[in-house]
């Protein structure tokens, strides 16, 4: 078994409940035994963080009720807080080669996982912008949750930070020469208003 589970391990997702007690034991599986859990379904392929929430945010069980807002077709996506890329692979995916997904990111874990998760589901239109949307250009304290790989901030005080790039969305685009932005995702952990 451990010889197995060693390996990387693809479970497929899909809507059954057969198939969510399969994600369930993968929980299980993962924590115990291994890093190596490769999640598949309609939005991509994703790789899964031992003991994190990766499973279930990547999941299409996860943030459902967004889903009908992600509809960009060609253009340009900005993925701002695009943790791990669940977002940045959907527009990805679904624009191909008629657009392209600019992935703002300040943390280093979650940079690593997306640039995996980018490779898995070989995209060529994301390019990670490794830095926090804020409103002025600067070097500041962004703060680490260590329960939630998505709840890190720059609002939200914890024990552990790290200090962290930010810019101006409006500089990026200017200095990019990025035209027909026609979708903006803001996941900011209480930053929305600063990065707009």
């Amino acid at each position: 078994m451990n010889k197995i589970i060693k390996r990387f391990i693809l479970i497929s997702e899909g809507q059954r409940l057969k198939d969510k007690l399969k994600i369930f034991l993968s929980v299980i599986t993962l924590n115990k035994y291994s890093s190596n859990l490769n999640l598949k379904n309609n939005d991509g392929i994703f790789s899964i963080r031992k003991k994190s929430a990766d499973l279930w945010m990547l999941s299409t069980l996860g943030e459902r009720e967004l889903r009908k807002y992600f509809f960009l077709k060609r253009g340009v996506f900005l993925d701002v807080g695009a943790n791990v890329g669940k977002y940045s692979i959907i527009m990805g995916r679904k624009m191909g080669k008629k657009g392209k997904v600019y992935a703002f990111e300040p943390e280093p874990h979650n940079l690593i996982a997306l640039e995996r998760n980018i490779k898995l589901n070989n995209l060529q239109n994301i390019r990670i912008v490794p830095l926090a949307c804020s409103d002025k250009k600067s070097i500041i304290e962004f703060y680490i949750d260590e329960k939630n790989t998505g709840g890190h901030s720059m609002i939200r005080k914890t024990n552990k930070k790290i200090k962290v790039k930010t810019e101006r969305i409006d500089e990026i685009i200017s200095s990019e020469k990025i035209r027909n932005v026609g979708l903006v995702k803001i996941d900011a952990e209480g930053a929305e208003m600063k990065v707009l």
